[in-house]
């Protein structure tokens, strides 16, 4: 698990969406672009929720290891609509990298 720092506050998701999140950030910033995103995090608890940012080249973005990873990161425990979110931002990251 890592924490998606996103202005000052820090969000709880999974490796893969970290990671993926950061590579359609970078794309966008390189691109002078922005776009909303509703990133799948997870509360203290473990329950999944979801927040909606605007990733934009002004603001940062950074991926730390979380506090307290008692969730782990168990790729095949990843929610179907989490993997939705994983292919959706892969999709927008080619499509900016290619100009679209």
């Amino acid at each position: 698990m890592k924490s998606l720092v996103y202005g000052h506050t820090p969000l709880l998701v999974c490796d893969a969406v970290a990671y993926t999140t950061i590579d359609y950030a970078a794309a966008l910033a390189q691109s002078g672009l922005a776009d909303r995103v509703s990133i799948p995090t997870f509360d203290r608890s473990g329950i999944a929720e979801t927040v909606i940012v605007v990733l934009a080249p002004a603001l940062y973005l950074l991926a730390l290891a979380a506090e307290d990873d008692e969730l782990g990161d168990n790729l095949t425990t990843i929610p179907p609509a989490t993997r939705s979110y994983l292919n959706d931002i892969d999709a927008r990251t080619a499509a900016v990298r290619a100009g679209f």
